[in-house]
């Protein structure tokens, strides 16, 4: 995984030993602002990526962001 934290390893570890995410109804987004390794993000979100992988150049598009999280909890 390069030169990462290994936070996405050490999630997906967890995840993949305590419970399936699909039969709790878990779903993980990964959200970065500025640098991130793209590698370590999609071990952590859940599929599809496109539904799960957000990544921002700076904070000005969180709140954008947030709005698309948003918009997938509405009932």
């Amino acid at each position: 995984m390069g030169q990462g934290s290994r936070t996405g390893t050490a999630l997906q570890h967890l995840v993949q030993h305590s419970f399936s995410k699909s039969q709790a109804g878990i779903s993980i987004s990964a959200i970065c602002v500025e640098k991130a390794l793209e590698e370590e993000l999609r071990i952590m979100a859940s599929q599809p990526e496109e539904k799960h992988l957000y990544y921002a150049q700076d904070f000005s598009h969180m709140e954008q962001i947030a709005e698309k999280l948003k918009s997938q909890f509405k009932p």
